[in-house]
């Protein structure tokens, strides 16, 4: 018996949101976009997502797509460059769709609203904010604002620079260099802040070596912060989860999970960054939390 697959699709102002599922994964999303909604809309804008409707237009700005049968698309060129790069943070995934409009489409320079659309080409969900994630990579020197001229709807327009061309084709090389002071301590972070409901708690987690996965997942996906060094992972330990583990003892855990992490060289400091098998080696972990 063949599953039936739904795609529910929101848009509404800077507000967007997709899922795919079956009937019942996407019912309880339907539920928390109707939250979402209400708050942001005004009563005579808000109308019942119908999931049995294939489109509905709210206020001639919000288009809210729910489909039968989601169709298996052949992977587009751009979601293939997305999805070989060793990123998860959105930050990271703004930063390759202007690397990709760059140097595979040949525009200098682009708009938040063409990234939008970029991230819906390559089929990756689009940041709820993606003013937010461009001003990220203004702040970390990979996009620079050009300033000498506007779209024709008066949008900023932004390109790439230098250093945004080596983050990427440092990645795509195997080697990252980043612009991170890894002499400062990391600031002081609330515990609530590690979001364990939703991230895998390092106390439950019997091998060292995915304590210190942990550690650098989390970091990666709550604060922006991909990359970290042994001592930084072993100090987060000690001061959030009480580790008995030594430094040394992080630094060999680390190093020797490979391929679920590479290094990286930062000002003489070696880092470490977890890769996609990294990744999906550690939300296994989590889905088992999660599960028990």
């Amino acid at each position: 018996m063949v599953q039936n697959t739904f795609h529910l699709s929101v848009r509404y102002k800077d507000f967007e949101y997709s899922a795919t599922g079956d009937r019942e994964f996407i019912g309880e999303q339907e539920k928390i976009i109707q939250s979402y909604l209400h708050e942001m809309m005004n009563p005579e804008e808000f109308i019942d997502i119908n999931t049995k409707g294939s489109e509905l237009l709210m206020s001639n700005s919000t288009v809210i797509n729910v489909q039968d049968e989601y169709p298996q698309f052949t992977k587009t060129k751009i979601q293939k460059f997305i999805e070989s790069l060793p990123i998860n943070s959105e930050w990271q995934y703004t930063l390759a769709m202007g690397y990709y409009i760059t140097h595979v489409e040949g525009n200098k320079t682009f708009t938040a609203k063409l990234l939008r659309k970029r991230f819906r080409d390559s089929r990756h969900t689009v940041p709820n904010n993606i003013h937010f994630s461009v001003n990220n990579c203004v702040k970390k020197g990979y996009f620079q604002e050009d300033t000498t001229s506007l779209d024709s709807s008066n949008q900023r327009n932004f390109s790439l620079t230098d250093e945004g061309n080596s983050y990427i084709r440092s990645l795509e090389n195997d080697e990252v260099m980043i612009h991170i002071d890894k002499e400062k301590a990391l600031p002081s972070i609330e515990l609530s802040y590690f979001n364990l409901d939703e991230n895998p708690d390092p106390r439950l987690l019997e091998r060292v070596e995915d304590q210190a996965l942990s550690i650098l997942y989390i970091f990666s996906k709550e604060f922006n912060e991909p990359h970290l060094t042994a001592k930084q992972v072993y100090n987060i330990l000690c001061e959030y989860f009480t580790t008995e583990h030594t430094e040394k003892v992080i630094q060999l855990a680390l190093s020797r999970s490979r391929p679920l992490v590479r290094k990286v060289k930062d000002q003489g400091h070696m880092c470490y960054y977890l890769t996609k098998s990294g990744i999906a080696h550690i939300e296994t972990i989590l889905g088992d939390q999660l599960s028990s």
